[in-house]
């Protein structure tokens, strides 16, 4: 019901927001770069035209974050690259990321038949989870985009003197497959978020207790999960004291 109660607020364009575990440790990990004369660098998977369904563009925005921004839709993808131009510490990659394939089909609403405004951000690799949120199967569209396994973004996309600070995840049910392939040994963002109503509970639970017991403090909310480093999150409170 929340769940239904949320979209409907975002069809209207208003959005539920508080300042939640996410901002905040954004907030604190830009003030503690600040002082080693650096600003955290992020990747988004599945940014979309970067602008709509999250808060995240007000974010690198405000605090002027250097990253990548990923978004497969082609679609979607020239919006996102108009928006992040002027912006020479972002790069946009029109690509997927998957595991194993080097192509693949993702589905999505054809943009001509949208009748609700979230239906623009639910492409996905399964046509089935595009039909589970109530699309006309005469509504569907197929694309085939280039893939890219994310070691493959972290060696040849990341700068050699950045590493990935913040994750940002929203995949439309693929966020697992994607939390799989995060190496939290060689890759370990300081923040991450995933979405997770797309996901069974199992799949969730087995993620946060991965990241548990990689030193992460894992909360999860109505749509997504934020995990973070242990040595962030026990700084939070004192932070919000001083701030």
């Amino acid at each position: 019901m929340r769940r239904v109660v949320l979209k409907l607020l975002k069809s209207f364009g208003v959005e539920v927001t508080r300042y939640s575990l996410f901002k905040r440790s954004i907030d604190l990990l830009v003030a503690l770069e600040a002082e080693r004369g650096r600003k955290p660098f992020f990747l988004q998977v599945g940014a979309n035209n970067g602008i709509d369904f999250d808060d995240f563009f007000a974010i690198v925005g405000a605090h002027e974050l250097p990253g990548i921004a990923v978004e497969p839709i082609a679609y979607y993808f020239q919006t996102l690259e108009e928006v992040y131009k002027r912006h020479r510490d972002i790069r946009t990659l029109n690509v997927a990321i998957h595991p194993v394939e080097t192509s693949a089909i993702l589905y999505r609403v054809d943009p001509a038949k949208v009748s609700i405004s979230w239906q623009h951000g639910i492409g996905s690799f399964s046509r089935a989870h595009i039909l589970k949120n109530g699309v006309p199967a005469e509504h569907i569209i197929e694309e085939q985009v280039e893939c890219l396994s994310l070691a493959d973004i972290v060696a040849h996309h990341v700068p050699e003197n950045a590493s990935i600070d913040i994750l940002m995840c929203d995949t439309e049910g693929f966020d697992g497959e994607i939390m799989q392939m995060v190496d939290l040994v060689h890759i370990r963002p300081k923040v991450i978020k995933f979405e997770s109503i797309n996901l069974s509970q199992d799949v969730v639970r087995t993620i946060a207790a991965r990241l548990c017991q990689a030193g992460y403090v894992v909360e999860q909310g109505i749509q997504d999960c934020v995990a973070v480093e242990r040595t962030y999150a026990d700084r939070l409170s004192h932070f919000l004291k001083a701030s």
